[in-house]
């Protein structure tokens, strides 16, 4: 019991002890260590609860090394008490022999009693005097094996004082190598901690500024990406504004040179009516047809001018507004041929028909004043508003 009580209070200490290291601990701990302070808790308090178990295993293991020499103690009392038995029976045995020949002794001198009475007085004093001598040997006998005993007691009282100083001794220095060892777990502990905290914060800046290089990357990127969509725009500004100027130079170019073609279809119309009064007779089957490849010469012409400017347009966006405008110029063009086209039919039917001589009737000599326009005439005369039309429905 005495060991039990001394190994618990040690064990509360060492708790205590531990616990208030704990509490110590866990003020200087951050936050972001709180888990491992936990685990680190746990291991201490299973380190506490080991402690206290293997306390209890030595307490049960020296109550048992106290019971297995008691036992001995005992047995090697009951040796030398079955010895000193031995020993007194061997005695008495002795003094019972003395006894016995003492009783001869007697019988003898009182036989020889009146022969031997100063022998027998004498021998019985030399008797009382071993007896004497017996008894202080007997009592001597008895009081060194009392003293011996007596040593023996206190040698294995000394020995086991001894054993228990060990034992004492033995578990302070096992406490203190385990105090120790946790000291150096602890500060090896703090050292691991500060490394991976200094590792984190390393790797915490490295982090940072690789997102600091990616952030300049990806703004200098958008810069460069701006950069170039600004000079593309300005590219395209430019190249849209060069092919204006090249569409304005070409249709300036285009009304000149339809210009000079009205100004010559013009002069061509005045002197047409001389024309046709001198080669009436040569050409006045071949006029129609003529003057329909003109025409139809023209319209392809302009209609590939048009063509032509629809191909050279950059394919750039355009508004609804334009393209329906160029539908609609598309379709008046389309309509305005037809249109012409069916009174060129026209007018080269009138012209096969007014060729054919009637039978019954001569023919009537035709005045210059009052005649009326048939075949090619007719057709330059319609040719002009219409192609007057086409080139207003064309301009930009």
């Amino acid at each position: 019991m005495a060991l039990e009580m001394a190994v618990v209070p040690s064990a509360e200490s060492a708790s205590m002890r531990l616990h208030a290291d704990e509490r110590d601990e866990d003020l200087g701990l951050h936050a972001e260590e709180a888990l491992l302070d936990a685990y680190e808790l746990q291991w201490k308090a299973l380190d506490i609860r080991l402690e206290q178990v293997r306390n209890e295993c030595e307490r049960m293991i020296l109550e048992f090394e106290v019971e297995m020499k008691h036992q001995l103690y005992l047995r090697e009392c009951e040796a030398v008490l079955q010895q000193q038995n031995e020993r007194h029976s061997e005695e008495r045995q002795q003094l019972q022999h003395a006894l016995d020949e003492k009783d001869d002794l007697l019988r003898a001198a009182h036989e020889h009693q009146r022969r031997m009475e100063n022998d027998e007085a004498a021998r019985l004093r030399k008797v009382d005097e071993e007896r004497r001598l017996l008894e202080a040997e007997l009592q001597q006998r008895r009081a060194d094996e009392e003293r011996l005993r007596r040593e023996r007691d206190e040698g294995n009282d000394r020995r086991k004082q001894e054993e228990k100083e060990v034992e004492r001794l033995r578990r302070e220095k096992e406490k203190d190598d385990e105090r120790q060892r946790l000291e150096e777990e602890r500060r090896k502990q703090e050292d691991e901690k500060a490394a991976s905290r200094r590792q984190k914060e390393a790797e915490k800046e490295e982090l940072k500024r690789q997102k600091q290089e990616e952030k300049e990357r990806a703004q200098q990127q958008k810069r460069e990406e701006r950069e170039a969509q600004r000079r593309k725009k300005e590219e395209e500004k430019e190249a849209q504004r060069r092919q204006k100027d090249e569409e304005k130079e070409a249709q300036r170019l285009e009304k000149e040179e339809k210009n000079k073609q009205l100004q010559a279809k013009k002069m061509e119309n005045k002197e047409a009516p001389k024309k046709r009064q001198k080669e009436k007779s040569d050409q006045h089957r071949d006029e129609p047809a003529a003057a329909a490849k003109a025409a139809e010469a023209e319209i392809s012409q302009l209609t590939g001018i048009s063509a032509a400017q629809e191909i050279a347009t950059p394919k750039v966006p355009r508004k609804k507004a334009r393209q329906d405008g160029k539908k609609k110029q598309m379709n008046i063009l389309a309509a305005k041929r037809a249109e012409f086209q069916k009174i060129l039919s026209e007018s080269s039917k009138d012209g096969e028909m007014e060729e054919q001589p009637a039978p019954s009737k001569p023919e009537e000599p035709t005045r210059v004043g009052n005649k009326r326009p048939r075949g090619k005439e007719a057709a330059l005369k319609l040719m002009v508003p219409i192609t007057m039309s086409l080139l207003m429905d064309l301009q930009p």
